[in-house]
């Protein structure tokens, strides 16, 4: 993984917060970012993940416990579950689609280059393709917590060595 720097972890986070508050009438923290080697603790119920590609290359996944998922989709469609359905699938892809459509719009903008592209949201519900998707040798592990439940965003990705923006990182 190459140099990570602030220009690449803020457009996440705030990305998240503006989701959180526009989308979803919450406030959401951001917890301690750390740089980890090892399999993220907590419920690994639903991932999301989304690749990148150009002048930034790499993976983000969205981690939820069912609970967080199911929350996240009643406040974003307005429908009560109590499950996790198709349903509550397509909220929480959708979530990640737009965290990562205004990442990726925040980091083309203090970026001179060649615009990135984003894949479709993969959900994955099976813990063989959570340990796949992290064999990966390190990751940025972003957590949140909220009134709605917690979760977590683990971010790998490779970039050209590019100067700062800024050397602070946001929080909501």
């Amino acid at each position: 993984m190459g140099t990570l720097n602030n220009n690449y972890i803020n457009p996440f986070v705030e990305s998240v917060c503006d989701f959180f508050s526009t989308m979803l009438g919450s406030e959401v923290k951001r917890g301690d970012i750390r740089l980890t080697r090892r399999q993220p603790v907590g419920a690994r119920e639903i991932a999301v993940k989304i690749q990148f590609a150009g002048t930034t290359n790499g993976i983000l996944v969205f981690f939820l416990p069912a609970a967080t998922a199911i929350e996240v989709a009643h406040r974003f469609i307005g429908l009560d579950m109590e499950t996790v359905d198709d349903c509550v699938l397509d909220a929480v892809s959708e979530f990640a689609n737009i965290v990562a459509g205004g990442a990726k719009s925040r980091i083309q903008a203090g970026l001179n280059g060649p615009p990135l592209d984003l894949s479709l949201p993969e959900i994955i519900r099976d813990s063989h393709n959570f340990t796949q998707i992290l064999s990966r040798s390190a990751w940025l592990e972003v957590p949140f917590a909220s009134e709605i439940g917690p979760f977590e965003i683990l971010i790998h990705l490779e970039m050209n060595n590019r100067k700062r923006r800024n050397d602070e990182s946001v929080d909501c």
